[in-house]
């Protein structure tokens, strides 16, 4: 895995891998999409889930000669060669590695698993195109949030409103323990 930065950034690597794919027999000819930014996790926590799980992408290198790309702290990107056969014993076995990660090291987390948005599969054959433009969003979003570059930018009046979203959803109490560090509340 290589760390192009702490938090990750390798999506415009992995974008030129797949805008230079050729879908020869030997190429890999899935992706998969792995998320944990649906957990809502301290920026700690997300480098200790961090640490964990590049143990399940490093036994999938060394077992399935998957190419492993960080995204961001919370997604990653395994490139890899799959087949009608080994798919489903493969996908359900990473699954079963992460959900397992998570429930023996962030047991309070385990019931906000998403497994539908955890793990998502893209065969590059006749999906190659999806795969770029998920890509390219995904670097648009990265431009504009400063990920990846070491740059900030300022907040926008989008922003608030997804704060107050994410308050909503997760209820003030969580909300509060999860982002609020040091203000007075």
């Amino acid at each position: 895995m290589a760390d192009s930065s702490p938090g990750g950034g390798e999506h415009l690597k992995l974008l030129t891998r797949l805008k230079n794919w050729k879908g020869g027999t030997e190429e890999p000819n899935h992706l998969i999409l792995v998320s944990f930014s649906t957990l809502g996790m301290t920026e700690e926590e997300d480098k200790q889930l961090r640490k964990k799980t590049d143990e399940s992408y490093e036994r999938c290198r060394e077992r399935r000669a998957a190419e492993v790309y960080r995204l961001t702290s919370t997604d990653t990107a395994l490139l890899m060669k799959l087949n009608d056969y080994n798919q489903m014993e493969w996908t359900s076995e990473l699954k079963v590695d992460l959900i397992r990660v998570i429930q023996q090291n962030f047991p309070e987390y385990f019931s906000q698993i998403d497994q539908s948005r955890m793990l998502r599969i893209i065969n590059l054959q006749g999906r190659i195109g999806n795969a770029i433009k998920f890509l390219e969003t995904f670097d648009d979003r990265a431009k504009e949030a400063g990920v990846g570059t070491g740059e900030t930018r300022p907040l926008r009046e989008s922003d608030i409103q997804v704060v107050r979203d994410g308050m909503r959803k997760m209820g003030k109490k969580a909300f509060t323990d999860n982002f609020i560090r040091s203000q007075a509340t």
